[in-house]
């Protein structure tokens, strides 16, 4: 028999994937492990009687116990998204995401009303015994809050204080900040007296610290919950001192707050940058290369709204590959004179420099310089053969074929393409003549004057039209030689193709 299966309801959906609602409202508080036995048992529900759908095999594949696989299942069925049913063996069903079947509860009013009766003298004493929607507090507005209790086994004492904490704290609280910010906690295993208590004497040695970073980012407004939650998760979870968080906040003043704080200081910890000195140095750069893509994408003559996108696309990139700020400013003057344009554009030329091992911007200067010179040449060239054309993409490849394939001089390019005089396309013809040269073996200039000359020569014997004297017998004859006189006939039979006995 199957350990997991797929619940009526989840069928009727008509859904084998797991649904966004899971990522977005229980992923998040839930423990990484629960998640894995989650995502791991609704493949499994989805196959049906596979093998594999046994408890023992999901253990050995996840490589945990038994009782771990249990424990996680618990916590899903509080959440509502299965059921344990108590069948030998023991099978787990999964409901739809959308439509969780939280199980019911037996609450016990006489070992809440305590609760219940403190709550409500805790919200009269702070004048705060209505709700938002003008409603009194009433019991059934408390049971998520007691389910919470129950599920976390909190402590009595232990949730009056958080909800007294919460009301001194941010007087505009309401059952849902009280009830998130307790579940937050109940997560993380606050749910003891002695916890709660270690919980608020370090956040009141730390409130100073919160204050400080308002101060140093501009703020006037005084810190949320949420701003409370993302400090002790910045000092807690990921070990970073007040001096560093100052030392990005300073970066930030006026520009973005608390959120812009939030993003940059997940943006070091994913990097791996913990100390004020290299947080002062990496957010120096950040505001640098911000400058630097806005000089860029100016120099395309491009508008971004949003920089960022072109930091993550190109610059970041580019830096990452080894080119410095003078490099790719190098880089994009290079693009602008060749009239490359687009970020596109200047993406393939820092690849062709990166293919060539070009990084500093006085390689690229030097590279930059040549390819100058090369068009200088090539321009020679075109002139040599009377073509005002500019220099084109096509005409420095075969220039290079010519000089660095083939190893001619330029003397002898130029050489041949004074005898392209006249002829359309330069650079093929100069192409087709070089390529005779070659095959006959053909490098010396002198070698080449001469057989450009002596093919000269017999061009212009072959094109070369001889004078016949024809004697003149009348206004309206005219005396044809042999050769005239067969090509006539020839077109005659030419025109006879094709024509009918009516037409002849």
């Amino acid at each position: 028999m199957a350990f997991c299966k797929l619940s009526y309801d989840c069928i009727n959906d008509a859904s084998t994937r797991i649904d966004n609602a899971f990522f977005s409202s229980y992923m998040p508080n839930a423990d990484p492990l629960d998640c894995k036995i989650y995502m791991f048992g609704f493949y499994l529900a989805c196959c049906g009687e596979h093998h594999d759908n046994l408890m023992e095999k999901i253990a050995i594949k996840l490589r945990i116990s038994v009782d771990r696989i249990m424990e996680g299942y618990n916590y899903w069925e509080l959440q509502g998204l299965v059921t344990i049913e108590k069948s030998d063996p023991v099978t787990i069903s999964y409901h739809c995401v959308k439509q969780p079947i939280r199980p019911i509860i037996k609450l016990n009013a006489a070992k809440y009303s305590e609760f219940v009766d403190e709550f409500r003298r805790l919200f009269d004493k702070d004048d705060a015994s209505q709700l938002a929607d003008g409603n009194v507090v009433s019991h059934n507005d408390l049971i998520p809050l007691i389910e919470l209790m129950e599920n976390y086994k909190i402590e009595t004492s232990a949730m009056l204080m958080i909800v007294k904490f919460c009301l001194q704290r941010y007087p505009k609280a309401n059952i849902s900040t009280i009830y998130s910010f307790s579940a937050n906690w109940a997560s993380q295993g606050i749910t003891t007296v002695s916890a709660v208590d270690e919980r608020l004497t370090d956040i009141e040695l730390n409130g100073e610290n919160l204050r400080s970073i308002f101060s140093t980012l501009g703020l006037r407004s005084a810190p949320n919950v949420d701003d409370l939650q993302s400090y002790q998760k910045w000092y807690k979870e990921y070990g970073y001192g007040l001096d560093a968080i100052l030392t990005a906040a300073r970066a930030l003043k006026r520009r973005g707050g608390m959120k812009g704080l939030t993003k940059i200081m997940e943006e070091l910890h994913n990097a791996g940058i913990y100390r004020a000195d290299e947080i002062s140095a990496y957010m120096k750069a950040r505001i640098d290369n911000r400058t630097l893509a806005a000089d860029i994408v100016k120099s395309v003559g491009s508008y971004y709204l949003d920089l960022d996108m072109v930091l993550e696309t190109y610059i970041t990139p580019w830096l990452t590959k080894g080119f410095d700020e003078a490099a790719i400013r190098a880089i994009a003057k290079y693009c602008f004179e060749r009239s490359i344009r687009g970020l596109s554009g200047i993406n393939n030329i820092v690849n062709s420099f990166y293919k060539k091992a070009i990084f500093t911007a006085s390689a690229i200067l030097s590279f930059v310089e040549r390819e100058l010179r090369i068009d200088e040449l090539i321009a020679e060239v075109l002139s040599a053969a009377a073509d005002s054309s500019p220099v084109s993409y096509n005409d420095r490849k075969l220039y290079r074929t010519f000089i660095e394939t083939w190893e001619f001089d330029h003397e002898i390019v130029l050489a041949v393409a004074k005898t392209a005089m006249g002829f359309p396309y330069t650079m093929t013809y100069v192409s087709k003549t070089l390529a005779e040269l070659k095959k006959n073996n053909l490098h010396a200039l002198s070698d080449v004057e001469k057989y450009l000359a002596d093919r000269e020569k017999t061009r212009s014997n072959t094109f070369s039209t001889k004078k016949t004297s024809r004697p003149k017998v009348g206004n309206d004859e005219h005396i044809y030689t042999e050769e005239e006189f067969n090509a006539i006939f020839t077109n005659i039979d030419d025109l006879i193709v094709g024509l009918t006995d009516e037409d002849l």
